[in-house]
């Protein structure tokens, strides 16, 4: 039952890690981008802030 556990929770670990290095990278790839031709939609933006 414990080595269950354990697994299940490495799981959850690398799936955590793998989600927060693919965010990192999309938001480093945001930052580094010229906002004036390449930057994200209005819409986007907008809706972001909607969710606030």
């Amino acid at each position: 039952m414990l080595i269950i556990l354990l697994s299940a929770s490495l799981l959850v670990w690398i799936a955590v890690l793998i989600d927060a290095s693919m965010g990192l990278k999309s938001l480093d790839r945001l930052e580094d981008s010229n906002t004036m031709t390449e930057g994200p939609l209005l819409s986007v933006i907008t809706a972001a802030r909607a969710g606030e």
